[in-house]
């Protein structure tokens, strides 16, 4: 007996779903890995644990505003503390641009 799915919606649906279910047949004994790092190989996932660890430690999220309108992805900026002393030089990798109309 031959399974049949029907479909309110299009009869073209219907017709769709049939001829795919009768192409792909086979289930996946594997799922795609998108890591690269092998199920298996428990030396490669610590490696990959120690080199995200690494790139985290260097990361400092810093919330700031400015006025200077050449602030860029990629350049530079110093830091001050609350008293006008120079901190560090830092990279910037991401920029989030907030308009509030009450504010002058």
């Amino acid at each position: 007996m031959k399974k049949r799915v029907e479909f309110n919606e299009s009869p073209f649906q219907s017709i769709a779903i049939n001829s795919s279910r009768k192409v792909f047949k086979k289930k996946p004994k594997m799922h795609f890995n998108h890591t690269g790092i092998h199920s298996g190989s428990e030396w490669e996932l610590q490696q990959a644990l120690r080199l995200e660890k690494e790139k985290r430690e260097n990361l400092m999220q810093i919330k700031a505003r400015s006025y200077n309108p050449t602030v860029r992805i990629g350049g530079r900026v110093e830091l001050s503390d609350i008293n006008g002393k120079a901190m560090e030089t830092y990279r910037i990798i991401d920029i989030k641009h907030i308009h509030d109309p009450s504010s002058n």
